[in-house]
């Protein structure tokens, strides 16, 4: 099983350490920087940073369980990203996260 984190708004994927140490030898973790450039930095809309993610996390899981958390900002994207397809997810925990998916308009 693949566990995915996604860290919050000031955060980084650091801020996980103590949670990758307590998970059994073996595992499989991602942590993404949301910040490094590349596929799932800022500077995209949110459509198009939640297909990249779903491509990502497709590719490193290679087909096994996926599990994933989200904190504060990662929690609204990964909410996004369930709400796109949760079929990909065995669980998903979103933790202090504004409860609606995230908009670019009103």
């Amino acid at each position: 099983m693949m566990t995915v984190l996604i860290h919050g708004f000031w955060g980084g994927p650091a801020d996980w350490t103590d949670v990758i140490n307590q998970l059994p030898l073996g595992r499989e973790v991602w942590a993404p920087d949301l910040y490094q450039p590349g596929p799932l930095a800022p500077h995209h809309d949110l459509e198009s940073w939640t297909e990249h993610f779903l491509d990502e996390m497709q590719d490193r899981s290679r087909g096994t369980p996926v599990q994933a958390v989200g904190y504060s900002l990662g929690g609204r994207l990964l909410t996004n990203t369930l709400i796109r397809n949760s079929k990909v997810f065995k669980r998903a925990l979103v933790c202090s996260a504004y409860p609606l998916p995230m908009t670019t308009g009103q």
